[in-house]
């Protein structure tokens, strides 16, 4: 839930707006608990533990015992990062074959790529792409503020000095 205040619901904002302004927006979120995580189960996937994938360190077995499907995530992560710094387009290949794994952000359809192993897919009915990244958790978060500006009204009539209900 910090997560979706502190990155998610900004990221979103941020892909909205890029998107808005006529930029290819591509949107994606890690969503696999990796083998080697140290954190405890409960607090799920943290901001940032995709570098490992993107940097390949599954393949590094002399330090670490990732599985063979983190392998392939890896692999995938490194084939769409280097897609998009050499075309911006995660899905051009370097032989111009072109892949539509990963489809655009935009304002109409909020698409992006759920990145996980295979077996999320399969056996744990993860979607490959979703819609409007934690939306609902992130429309809590707006309206908190909303919730507090209200609640402070409420206060200052109950508490004024010349009619003091307690």
């Amino acid at each position: 839930m910090l997560g979706d205040f502190l990155f998610t619901c900004n990221v979103n904002e941020f892909a909205l707006a890029h998107s808005e302004h006529g930029a290819d927006t591509y949107y994606y979120m890690f969503s696999h608990r990796a083998s080697q995580q140290t954190w405890p189960e409960w607090m799920g996937v943290l901001h940032g533990y995709e570098i490992n994938f993107i940097f390949g360190e599954p393949y590094n077995r002399k330090q670490f015992k990732y599985t063979k499907e983190e392998q392939e995530l890896s692999s995938r992560f490194m084939r769409f990062w280097a897609n998009f710094a050499r075309t911006g387009d995660p899905n051009h290949n370097p032989d111009n074959s072109y892949i539509s794994d990963w489809p655009p952000y935009n304002s109409k359809t909020m698409e992006y790529i759920n990145l996980t192993i295979e077996s999320d897919y399969i056996q744990k009915g993860a979607k490959r792409i979703g819609t409007g990244p934690r939306r609902k958790h992130c429309n809590f978060w707006k309206f908190i503020p909303k919730l507090i500006s209200i609640s402070g009204k409420f206060e200052e009539k109950l508490f004024n000095k010349k009619s003091c209900v307690m």
